[in-house]
């Protein structure tokens, strides 16, 4: 360590909350919220800390394009060289290309092998995950982690271990492995991020929640979610930044202003409103239409099935004539591997009670012959539950959705009962797609794909604005038989031309 000690201090202020983050006790920690909130700056701080602490420990930083990696970490006053221009000039620091290099391995002639390395990293589309497969990340940092999905967010957390060998100072050990995820509201992991840290987190007045252990299905770390808010960062100008935030549309304004993860920055569907369609349960009439529709999916908690039971809904004074009432629903996810037979008989236990059951639809995916053996639409209808084929048009299933969604008359056309609110978010956190803006991101949409099945076997059309005249004000007037002549006449002459 001759060089660092000739190298001199560095300047490595953290704020606060960024201070708590550093060296908390959690070993995976979400920070994010507000834009502004120093997310990026705590990521620089704490893998140059930790790589000073730790001999030979391996930081590995992800955004999905390389161009950001470059923008956000490599320029700039407090991007990693102007961070690190001290250590760099007395020869304790080296960053070649993508790679920050720190001289304090064991061979003092060769003090950079076996040194602490940051390598800064991207990760565009999902296969990409399975070119990192190999290396050991003993503390993985992913930036605007929004930006990646679940399975890309898994896979990359897998590699996240950590060799006996590797010399942890004591106080030290029991924070690694470790994997910091920096994210704002929006993007195709809102949902995943709104689950697992916003929601199922409880913070206190400061923002900071408390750590819990996760089950071995979740990663088995300690998770901790710390709000980063405008206000808490004191390096920059808030009054100043607010304005420029404003600018935004309203939605993304206010996520980014306040973190606020109830605002779906990209919504598919922001017409979506629990105050609207969320309805308490109440007792159907035995004489209203009811049908089924199902999205299959392949089962097991990576794509599962979605079925939802509807009721075309007659008078009753509250919700509108024709409105469609989602009154039950069975999601596959966190099952396991479940066979058609399975599924076909929950489905009729489920129904047991039930009036008839007019019709089914669902995906036409079932038909499809799997090998030689029966196909899924077979078993089931050898358990006597048998469907149509959806019509799964997806632009015009999408219009249709969102047709009944804003209704008529300031009154939706289709609800669901409160105990479906976490399915209904699920179609909130849908996103457009970058490529389609017509189509969403397939994305943890199967209970959308329900939906908009059921939509499409119901369509639904706006009623045209009735007419301001009465039938005696537009029949008033009464063309004679000359008048009716003499246009005919009119015509016939502009034909010839």
């Amino acid at each position: 360590m001759s060089a660092l000690a000739t190298s001199g201090a560095l300047d490595l202020d953290l704020h606060k909350k960024q201070g708590l983050a550093l060296f908390t006790e959690a070993t995976e920690l979400g920070y994010g919220g507000a834009a502004g909130g120093g997310k990026s700056h705590l990521a620089r701080v704490a893998m140059i800390f930790f790589c000073y602490i730790i001999p030979g420990l391996n930081c590995y930083l992800f955004r999905r394009q390389s161009n950001e990696l470059v923008k956000n970490h490599l320029m700039g006053p407090t991007g990693f060289p102007a961070l690190l221009s001290t250590w760099s000039r007395g020869g304790f620091v080296r960053i070649v290309k993508n790679e920050i290099r720190f001289g304090n391995g064991p061979d003092p002639k060769n003090k950079f092998e076996g040194g602490s390395r940051i390598f800064l990293c991207h990760c565009q589309h999902e296969k990409d995950v399975f070119n990192w497969l190999g290396p050991e990340m003993h503390f993985l940092v992913i930036e605007q982690a929004e930006q990646f999905t679940p399975f890309m967010i898994k896979m990359l957390r897998g590699r996240n271990r950590i060799p006996e060998a590797l010399n942890i100072p004591d106080q030290y050990k029991k924070l690694f492995p470790r994997v910091m995820y920096t994210f704002n509201p929006g993007g195709v992991g809102h949902a995943y991020f709104k689950q697992f840290f916003v929601r199922m987190l409880k913070r206190g007045p400061d923002g900071v929640s408390e750590i819990v252990e996760q089950p071995d299905e979740q990663g088995g770390k300690k998770r901790q979610f710390i709000q980063a808010k405008l206000d808490d960062n004191p390096s920059i100008d808030p009054v100043e930044y607010r304005k420029t935030l404003r600018g935004l549309p309203p939605r993304m304004a206010k996520a980014l202003e306040e973190g606020d993860f109830d605002q779906v920055v990209g919504a598919f569907f922001p017409e979506i409103d629990r105050a609207k369609h969320l309805i308490p349960a109440f007792p159907i009439s035995p004489h209203d239409t009811r049908f089924m529709s199902m999205d299959w999916g392949a089962c097991g908690e990576g794509d599962p099935f979605s079925i939802g039971w509807w009721v075309i809904l007659s008078e009753n004074g509250i919700y509108p004539r024709g409105s469609l009432i989602c009154y039950r629903r069975w999601h596959g996810a966190g099952l396991p591997k479940v066979t058609a037979s399975a599924i076909a008989e929950g489905i009729l236990k489920r129904e047991a009670k039930d009036p008839e059951i007019i019709y089914r639809v669902a995906g036409g995916d079932i038909q499809q012959k799997r090998g030689t053996g029966p196909s899924i639409f077979e078993i089931f209808a050898e358990h006597g539950v048998t469907f149509n084929k959806a019509d799964q048009r997806r632009e015009e299933g999408a219009a249709q959705v969102r047709e009944r969604l804003v209704g008529r008359n300031e009154k939706p056309m289709i609800y669901f009962f409160e105990e479906m609110e976490d399915e209904l978010e699920t179609m909130m956190n849908l996103q457009h797609d970058l490529h389609n803006p017509n189509e969403c991101t397939q994305f943890n949409d199967h209970f959308y794909e329900m939906v908009r099945y059921a939509c499409m076997s119901r369509p639904f059309e706006t009623e045209a604005p009735p007419s301001t005249k009465t039938l005696e004000e537009r029949f008033a007037k009464k063309t004679t038989i000359d008048e009716l002549w003499a246009l005919r006449e009119s015509s016939r002459k502009v034909s010839r031309r």
